[in-house]
């Protein structure tokens, strides 16, 4: 009988320290964050009648109720690696669609550079004209002076001379026709800035101003624009003709009076100069 009974007290301590090593074990797992619960694992239990350690299943240490107290070792491992490729998927996607935006933006813009440019490109060719017609003009303005400055300074020559009275004729009919080509494509009056509210812009004021206009603009020229500079460069080559014709026979047959007389020759600069 005495035998029995120390049996049962042993017993009891046996199941005593078993049950305060496993209520050991679920308050430590209570402290931590539902979170770190991956941080407790199932490890060897001393304990038992025998003194051999309680197997690592959690269900022989806790019941039922094992997430209380562990989770999988590789659960939080598998998340982790879960949130990482998910992460990843989400930068791709979104590095895709910037770059697609990017793309889209800068094709955008280049088809607004190709409309402007192609608009810049028919100013720019309507502003090369322009300056083709102001070179035209200037040169004939050039040729003009001279020409004039010549027979001028032969009238001073000869004006006391009575028997140069027939060359200082032709010279002054020579200057008579070249002066309205000049005044059509320069005013000649012009001899300071305010001089253009006194007297009327030429051709030479007149595509000085249209040159600016065109050069001012970002669009392709308008029609009215086109029809400006079509009208003043007709005005233009009338006057150019009207020069040419001067220099091809009048110039010519003074030169040859000049001549018989023993005068040098007006200098005719080729048409090119």
């Amino acid at each position: 009988m005495r035998s029995l009974r120390r049996l049962t007290r042993h017993l009891q301590d046996e199941r005593g320290t078993l049950f305060r090593t496993c209520t050991f074990a679920t308050e430590r797992a209570t402290e931590l964050p539902r979170s770190n619960g991956a941080a407790v694992q199932a490890n060897a239990v001393s304990g038992g009648t025998s003194g051999k350690p309680v197997a690592e299943e959690a269900a022989h240490v806790l019941g039922s109720d094992t997430d209380a107290v562990v989770d999988d070792r590789d659960a939080d491992k598998r998340l982790i690696a879960f949130d990482a490729q998910r992460q990843q998927f989400f930068l791709f996607t979104r590095l895709g669609a910037g770059v697609l935006g990017v793309a889209d933006q800068v094709h955008e813009n280049l088809q607004h550079l190709m409309l402007i440019d192609g608009n810049r490109r028919y100013r720019f060719e309507l502003a090369a004209q322009v300056n083709d017609a102001n070179n035209d003009l200037h040169r004939a303005v050039n040729q003009i002076r001279t020409m004039r400055a010549e027979l001028k300074r032969l009238q001073q020559r000869f004006d006391d001379d009575a028997k140069m009275k027939p060359l200082i004729e032709r010279a002054a009919e020579l200057d008579k026709k070249m002066a309205p080509v000049e005044e059509h494509l320069i005013q000649v009056n012009m001899k300071g800035s305010e001089a253009n509210l006194a007297f009327p812009n030429m051709l030479n004021e007149q595509f000085d101003t249209f040159s600016a206009l065109v050069q001012a603009g970002d669009g392709a020229p308008t029609q009215q624009q086109y029809e400006a500079f079509k009208g003043l460069r007709g005005q233009l080559d009338q006057q150019l003709a009207a020069w040419k014709q001067i220099m091809a026979s009048d110039v010519p047959a003074f030169n040859d009076y000049m001549k018989g007389i023993n005068i040098p020759a007006l200098y005719l600069p080729p048409q090119g100069e």
